[in-house]
């Protein structure tokens, strides 16, 4: 049975946030499993949807109570331990190898960065640059158009040096229907002074200018590919701010063509509820990778089938693992235990029914828990 030795690997997360070490109530812990800005949402209606259930299911036991108690229970349960303990006991059953962390959280100062997060985890970990939130830092404090991508060029260069990544939310300020190519200097300009006009007082200026957004992420790549750092792409499900039609990657195929020129590679999160786009494009260039992260702690039973459509046409060594885990312990927890046991149960079958060999099915799971990653990030050079 290869289904117990699925079980059992490691996994390198590729894409995740840092985690909150303290205390929890119903309120504050529900906060946090809402994507929605309506507080309506948050609080206890939140565990009233599939990761509730996940919660009650895979982190009570983890925690030392029985499946299915009361979230009530569960939350007292938590506090017994103390935040802390409960977040380290939770993050140890996830039987992580590394983790990559997006740093640029709505309140950074709750979570644990890269050091903190290594230190309380006892894990390698690594950090990915969010690319329009460093522009958006740069730009509280150069005001200056004429030295503000200068200003920005510089610091993405220093940052580069000790990271393993960039990220974008271009999803999330224009969508990927735009046009793909740099633009001109010209267009640059009139963007960046009507941007800069639009801001009031010192009120941090939300960068979704279509023309400022290609400039920022085209200065990135080149710096990308000084480094040899892939680039990661938030694609669909998300906050209800993202435009879900305009999400689709496919739209941005002129801009991986470009970047599989340049030898940038590129890596497509989440996915849902493009994942045959992401999936298309990873098997007809040869710099995009993809995962389905964030679907695992958040989705019920039936999301198996999400990751079973991943697998359609997908190319193998192009699949990661991600859990997109945000500020709980309890969604690395689940993230990791439900990827493993629908990989597994996938797998499996496909032995059962001689549509592989059991060799062929642990090539393709230490693939996608971890080989591929640790290649794709150059994780092996950096110890």
């Amino acid at each position: 049975m290869i289904y117990e030795e699925i079980m059992e690997m490691q996994l390198v997360d590729h894409h995740a946030h840092g985690v909150s070490m303290k205390d929890m109530d119903i309120q504050r812990m529900g906060d946090m499993l809402n994507e929605s800005s309506s507080p309506k949402l948050g609080g206890a209606v939140a565990f009233q949807k599939p990761v509730g259930l996940n919660i009650r299911t895979y982190c009570a036991p983890a925690l030392g109570l029985p499946a299915h108690v009361s979230i009530e229970d569960y939350i007292a349960r938590r506090a017994e331990l103390g935040g802390a303990e409960a977040s380290r006991i939770l993050m140890k059953d996830c039987n992580l190898q590394a983790s990559l962390l997006d740093t640029y959280n709505r309140k950074p100062s709750e979570l644990t960065d890269p050091t903190e997060f290594a230190a309380a985890f006892n894990m390698p970990t690594y950090e990915v640059l969010r690319i329009e939130s460093i522009f958006e830092n740069i730009a509280m404090t150069t005001g200056d158009a004429s030295t503000l991508f200068v200003a920005f060029t510089d610091e993405m260069t220093s940052l580069a040096k000790n990271a393993v990544g960039m990220k974008s939310v271009i999803a999330y300020r224009t969508g990927y229907a735009i046009d793909n190519t740099d633009p001109s200097d010209s267009e640059v300009s009139v963007a960046l002074d009507k941007w800069l006009a639009s801001r009031e007082g010192d009120k941090r200026l939300r960068l979704d200018d279509p023309v400022l957004c290609r400039r920022v992420l085209w200065l990135s790549s080149i710096i990308a590919k000084q480094y040899k750092l892939p680039i990661q792409f938030h694609v669909g499900i998300g906050d209800d701010d993202v435009d879900m039609p305009g999400n689709d990657p496919a739209h941005f195929s002129h801009y991986f063509s470009e970047m599989q020129s340049m030898g940038v590679n590129a890596t497509l999160l989440h996915c849902y509820p493009h994942v045959r786009s992401a999936q298309w494009l990873a098997d007809i260039y040869d710099n995009v990778y993809y995962d389905t992260g964030f679907m695992f702690a958040f989705g019920s039973k039936e999301i198996e089938r999400i990751l079973r459509q991943a697998f359609e046409i997908g190319p193998f060594h192009k699949q990661l693992y991600s859990s997109d885990a945000f500020s709980l312990a309890e969604l690395y927890q689940i993230s990791a235990v439900r990827f493993r046991q629908f990989l597994a149960t996938m797998l499996q079958e496909w032995v059962n029914d001689n549509y592989c060999s059991k060799q062929d099915a642990l090539n393709i799971a230490g693939s996608i828990c971890s080989e591929n990653a640790i290649n794709l990030y150059n994780l092996g050079d950096r110890g």
